[in-house]
């Protein structure tokens, strides 16, 4: 590893990670604006689709 990538990699492990349990509209609402506060999300849900049956 370089010291490009270690610097790198260092900086990137400064960031705050996030659990969001729930990936409905509120999680996916979460997780939107998580990642536009340059957060690591990660979304846990069980099925892998959003769904909105009216």
């Amino acid at each position: 590893m370089s010291s490009e990538q270690a610097a790198a990699w260092r900086l990137e492990r400064r960031r705050p990670r996030v659990v969001i349990v729930g990936g409905g509209f509120a999680g996916a609402a979460a997780a939107k604006r998580l990642r536009r506060a340059n957060v690591d999300v990660t979304v846990l849900d069980r099925t892998n689709h959003l769904l909105f049956q009216p």
